[in-house]
C-alpha cells in the first residue's frame, strides 16, 4: 500500500488502504497479490473490531481489473464490479530519477543519476 490511514470510530478501528499510481497502470497479476496478501491479514480472524476500506487514487480509473476473487469489502459498497477510487492531478513538468552508465576519466563505466522527464499527457486545469 502507498498510504495507510487509520483511525477509531465508535469502537471500531477503520483502516484505509490507499493504492496508489501516477503514470503506470495496475495490471491483474499485482491486484491478485496484492488481494490474496490482504485476505490473510484481514479475514483470518485476527482482526476482530477492525474494518478495512480499499481505495485506489490515479489519474483515471483502472478499467480492466478482474474483481472475481476480491472480497466484499475491497469493493464499493460491495458491488461485483466496481472499487472505490479517487481521481489524482499530475502536474505538467513531472520528473523521474534514472541511472546512466558511462566511463570515467580512466575509461572505467561508472553509474549516474539524472532526471528525465515523464512521458504522460498532461491535463492543465
Amino acid at each position: 500500500m502507498d498510504f495507510i490511514i487509520a483511525f477509531e470510530k465508535d469502537g471500531v478501528t477503520h483502516i484505509v488502504l490507499i493504492e496508489a499510481k501516477g503514470v503506470t497502470s495496475w495490471g491483474n497479476k499485482q491486484m491478485n497479490s496484492k488481494v490474496s496478501r490482504l485476505k490473510l491479514i484481514f479475514e483470518d480472524n485476527h482482526c476482530h473490531n477492525v474494518k478495512p476500506h480499499l481505495v485506489f487514487l490515479s489519474p483515471s480509473k483502472p478499467q480492466k481489473l478482474e474483481m472475481q476473487t476480491w472480497s466484499a469489502w475491497m469493493k464499493k459498497d460491495g458491488s461485483d464490479n466496481d472499487f472505490k477510487f479517487i481521481p489524482l492531478s499530475l502536474p505538467c513538468g513531472l520528473m523521474f530519477v534514472t541511472r546512466h552508465k558511462e566511463p570515467d576519466s580512466n575509461g572505467k563505466e561508472i553509474t549516474k543519476w539524472t532526471t528525465k522527464a515523464r512521458r504522460y499527457v498532461c491535463k492543465n486545469s
